[in-house]
């Protein structure tokens, strides 16, 4: 779908500046989980998807026209 390919793109050229906070998130998601602890969970996943937002506003600005609609 659409959505998936920006978000492949994002994670594709957010690898040069964000592969340590992406795992970083993943690993306090995972903990959370494994420990069973849903409110733990729910913020380190509401964290990580925050960052990806950020992230995207940051990939868009410097690369346009990889995000630009087609007419």
């Amino acid at each position: 779908s659409e959505n998936t390919g920006h978000m492949d793109r994002v994670g594709n050229l957010s690898l040069e500046f964000a592969l340590r906070d992406a795992w970083d998130d993943h690993v306090l998601i995972f903990n959370a989980l494994s420990a069973r602890d849903p409110e733990r969970a729910a913020e380190a996943m509401q964290s990580h998807m925050a960052r990806i937002l950020r992230q995207i506003d940051r990939i868009r600005a410097a690369h346009v026209a990889l995000f630009e609609e087609e007419v």
